[in-house]
């Protein structure tokens, strides 16, 4: 915040203070905004190979496209945007909001499945969890999510064609 005690008019003039009022992020040190593209040629790429992967397996290319794109962006929002985001804000630790949201995570997953085996998502969940520590925004967390979850879709496919496996 500029502090109004200071003459902005002398000696950068009032051109400066504006600049310097309309970008903040300047004067404390911070990065700007990030362009949106790379986090949107990301997303085009997860779900090209989610389709690839849904077409080449007899999968249905909607179910595909929901479980890289709408399913990912859904459960961030709730599970990091929401979840850790409050644990964060409440005074848990980085590593203890990942925690307990990984958990959280995890129990979900298995309820939906009926089993103990969607649990398996903890792990991959810990490298989201820590990407949105680190940055504090879904989008990058969206997308590796839907990366993820591209590559489990792909995995029938891609291990057909090991020798020892297929």
């Amino acid at each position: 915040m500029i502090a109004r005690s200071h003459d902005w008019s002398a000696p950068y003039g009032r051109a400066a203070a504006a600049l310097l009022r309309a970008k903040p992020h300047v004067m404390q040190g911070r990065p700007g905004p990030r362009p949106a593209w790379p986090a949107a040629a990301a997303a085009a790429a997860v779900l090209l190979v989610a389709m690839t992967a849904a077409w080449s397996t007899g999968q249905p290319p909607l179910r595909a496209a929901l479980l890289v794109a709408l399913v990912p962006l859904a459960e961030e929002i709730v599970f990091r945007r929401g979840l850790q985001e409050t644990l964060l804000r409440r005074g848990a630790s980085p590593m203890g909001a990942n925690l307990l949201t990984v958990f959280a995570f995890g129990a979900a997953h298995a309820a939906v499945r009926g089993d103990l085996a969607g649990a398996a998502v903890a792990l991959p969940a810990l490298w989201i969890g820590a990407l949105y520590g680190r940055t504090r925004r879904v989008a990058p967390c969206a997308v590796l999510h839907g990366g993820l979850n591209a590559l489990w879709l792909a995995a029938p496919a891609l291990l057909a064609h090991v020798p020892a496996l297929g």
